[in-house]
C-alpha cells in the first residue's frame, strides 16, 4: 500500500497516511476531523523498472550499465 501525504484546508495540519488507493477518498483530518484535504504530491522511487530506452553501455558496450565493469568501478 503507498503512503499519502495530505494538508488539511481546514486547519492547516500535514500529514500521512498509509492505505489503499480506494481507501485514500475516506481520509480525514487526524488533528480536526476535517475530510476537505489537499494530497501533496512529493517525489517518489520505482524499483524494478527496466529502462529500455538504451541499447548498452556507451564506454565499454555490455548489454547494460549494471553489467559494465567500468560504471562498477565509478561507485567504488
Amino acid at each position: 500500500m503507498p503512503t499519502y501525504e495530505f494538508e488539511c484546508k481546514k486547519c492547516d495540519y500535514k500529514f500521512e497516511v498509509f492505505t489503499s488507493i480506494s481507501e485514500k477518498k475516506h481520509t480525514k483530518c487526524p488533528k480536526c476531523g476535517s475530510s476537505k484535504l489537499t494530497q501533496i504530491l512529493g517525489s517518489f522511487f520505482l524499483s524494478g523498472v527496466k529502462d529500455t530506452s538504451s541499447s548498452g553501455c556507451e564506454t565499454c558496450k555490455t548489454p547494460t550499465c549494471a553489467t559494465c565493469p567500468i560504471s562498477k568501478q565509478d561507485t567504488k
